[in-house]
């Protein structure tokens, strides 16, 4: 792990949201957290993650036009994205610019060592 790192966790449900961010706070990573892919847009580009983990079926923003609209970024100001879903699209994932990918329901010990490998 990078020490002190520091990742968004986007998605719509609120249990998922805090087990993912319970987990990686008692891995020492700093984490930040949003309901949607509008505001985890904007909660990246004010904070500037290292890492992302992103729900593909949200309201408002899905995880798609997120990647989309975080693809457009420039690259040095883009934290790799986890995609941590239940639609199971591995190849649509990576083609819009997913550094991995991991289908729920997920194994805590699985998206620790994703989660590394992308860091």
């Amino acid at each position: 792990m990078t020490e002190n790192a520091t990742v968004l966790v986007v998605d719509d449900d609120p249990v998922v949201r805090d087990i993912i961010a319970t987990l990686l706070e008692e891995d020492g990573y700093q984490v930040d957290t949003a309901r949607d892919g509008e505001e985890g847009l904007r909660r990246a580009t004010e904070h500037q993650p290292d890492a992302i983990i992103l729900d593909v079926n949200m309201p408002v923003m899905d995880g798609w036009q997120f990647l989309d609209a975080w693809r457009d970024r420039p690259a040095e100001r883009r934290a790799p994205v986890l995609v941590l879903s239940t639609v199971r699209d591995w190849a649509e994932a990576m083609r819009r610019g997913a550094k991995a990918y991991l289908s729920k329901p997920f194994d805590l010990e699985t998206l620790e060592i994703t989660l590394s490998s992308v860091l």
